[in-house]
């Protein structure tokens, strides 16, 4: 069980014939321990990384210290 999960995305540049921005997800759990696991890695089909279909979860600026 993870106390907190991180969900954020980072716009980059990927050549698929032409350049093109994608977002790339990322999913992270934090446990009371302080382990840290990667829960998902994927890439968006296009856009400003915003509505990845992770349901009313937005893209995180926030840490909590000391679990990154």
């Amino acid at each position: 069980m993870y106390a907190v999960v991180f969900i954020d995305a980072i716009n980059v540049k990927i050549r698929e014939g032409q350049v093109a921005n994608r977002p790339i997800y990322l999913a992270l759990g934090v446990t009371v321990d302080g382990q840290r696991d990667v829960l998902g890695l994927w890439a968006g089909e296009h856009g400003d990384g915003e509505g990845c279909g992770c349901g009313s979860a937005r893209r995180s600026r926030t840490a909590v210290p000391g679990t990154c």
